[in-house]
């Protein structure tokens, strides 16, 4: 396998195979995990040539369709990351290129080779993956928000019409309402 060949691109931002193919193995090594601990069962996992219920497409084949979907999604947080104000710091990115070069030491060359993967590659996965935990935690941030701010403005709507708040005041709401919402 070629990981260096490009497997997606998201908006001119290039993600190498290697990327999507740690992915998969990823979301492999967690679903087998998650079948053992229910299922019980040995180091024999061959539901991945198995083919999935009212589908031609194997769980192995989903397996690396829903990957590729995951590093889309994951490319696009970390395009918007800035409009949450999220960001990795200098500490972060030193610590992703330590736990890259961990990767690289702990895995054969054997199994290098199979995830067609190189440190760069691993790097830019775990970036990816600590983008996508950072933007999880902002975007339910800002869902509180509109919450709560829908919450206000239900009471607002009442002040109003008691004559407890200004209309200056009512709009404000609800454009801070509005704004929030386009953030998401």
């Amino acid at each position: 396998l070629d990981g260096t060949k490009i497997a997606v691109t998201v908006n001119k931002q290039e993600i190498p195979f290697g990327v999507v193919s740690l992915a998969a193995r990823m979301q492999q090594a967690q679903a087998e995990a998650m079948y053992k601990m229910y299922l019980g069962g040995g180091n024999d996992m061959s539901i991945w040539s198995t083919k999935m219920d009212d589908s031609d497409e194997t769980y192995g084949e989903n397996a690396v369709t829903t990957s590729v979907e995951t590093v889309e999604k994951m490319c696009l947080e970390k395009e918007h990351a800035s409009e949450y104000d999220v960001e990795i710091t200098d500490d972060e990115q030193k610590a992703l290129e330590e736990a890259a070069k961990n990767f690289m030491a702990a895995n054969s060359d054997e199994t290098i080779a199979e995830l067609a993967v190189d440190e760069d590659m691993v790097k830019t996965f775990l970036e990816l993956e600590t983008y996508d935990v950072k933007m999880k935690d902002a975007i339910e941030a800002t869902k509180e928000k509109l919450a709560t701010l829908k919450t206000a403005a239900q009471q607002a709507n009442e002040q109003l019409a008691n004559g407890e708040i200004t209309q200056q005041q009512y709009d404000a709401l609800q454009r801070e309402i509005v704004e929030t919402e386009q953030n998401l």
